[in-house]
C-alpha cells in the first residue's frame, strides 16, 4: 500500500523537478544573475517543503525553521539586489526593490502550487508505474552495464 502523501506520489519526478529548480536557481543566485528569478526558483522548493512536510496540518511555530530561513533569505536578497560583484551589476542590469521581492515570493507560491498539484494529478499512478519510472530515471543516470 502506498502511504506517501498525494503530492509525493511520484518521488522521482518530484526530486527531478526540485533538483532542476535548485540547481538552476542556485547557479543564477551564486552568479548574481537574474536575482528575482533565482530567488523564486529556490524559494519555490523551500515553500513546497514547508507546505507538504512541515505545515501539513497548518503553520506551526518551530517547524521547518531551516527551510523558512532559506526562503526568507532568498526573498531578502531579491529585495536588496545581488550587489556590485554580481553579473547583473557588471551587465548594468541589477534589479532590486520590494516589488521584485514580492514578485519573487509570488513566483515561489505559483511554483510550489504547480509542483504540489502536479504531484496530486499523478497520484493515481500504480506502484508498478512508479517503479518503472524509477527504473527509467536510474537508467538515464547510470550507464548501462553490458
Amino acid at each position: 500500500m502506498n502511504t506517501r502523501p498525494p503530492e509525493f506520489a511520484n518521488p522521482t519526478r518530484n526530486a527531478l523537478a526540485a533538483g532542476v529548480a535548485e540547481t538552476g536557481g542556485g547557479i543564477l543566485f551564486a552568479a548574481g544573475l537574474a536575482m528575482p528569478f533565482a530567488a523564486a526558483a529556490l524559494s519555490s522548493v523551500m515553500l513546497t517543503a514547508l507546505r507538504t512536510v512541515f505545515w501539513q496540518d497548518g503553520i506551526r511555530l518551530g517547524k521547518g525553521g531551516y527551510e523558512l530561513l532559506l526562503l526568507a533569505s532568498a526573498i531578502a536578497l531579491a529585495e536588496e539586489g545581488p550587489g556590485r560583484l554580481s553579473l547583473d551589476a557588471v551587465l548594468g542590469q541589477e534589479r532590486r526593490g520590494i516589488l521584485l521581492a514580492a514578485a519573487a515570493l509570488a513566483g515561489a507560491g505559483v511554483g510550489s502550487t504547480l509542483a504540489i498539484e502536479t504531484g496530486r494529478r499523478y497520484a493515481a499512478a500504480s506502484p508498478a508505474e512508479d517503479q518503472e519510472l524509477a527504473r527509467s530515471a536510474a537508467a538515464t543516470v547510470e550507464p548501462s552495464r553490458s
